[in-house]
């Protein structure tokens, strides 16, 4: 997977995680939702989800990808499918 060029990133820039929820319906392409960690009093708030509109911000690609690859063994560990065969990609929010 493609990471952003190093040059292109300022300090300031964070690193969201989006994964694959749909498609669009008339042949579009796919739809993305970002993952976030629950709030006290959800359900596995230790653990990236989708959340509605929440997403967690990284202060890396690195950081964000480590952080995906402890969500997917999680998932995984729990039994949870709803990655399988999704794609995800690594948004990158810079500050205004």
């Amino acid at each position: 997977m493609n990471q952003h060029p190093p040059e292109y990133t300022k300090p300031t820039d964070r690193f969201v995680i989006m994964i694959e929820v749909g498609r669009q319906t008339k042949g579009g392409g796919p739809v993305f939702e970002p993952l976030s960690f629950g709030l006290p009093g959800q359900p596995a708030p230790e653990q990236l989800l989708r959340r509605g509109y929440r997403a967690a911000a990284f202060p890396s690609e690195e950081a964000a990808r480590i952080a995906a690859r402890v969500a997917a063994t999680q998932w995984r560990l729990a039994g949870t499918t709803f990655h399988h065969g999704k794609q995800v990609v690594f948004l990158k929010v810079e500050e205004a």
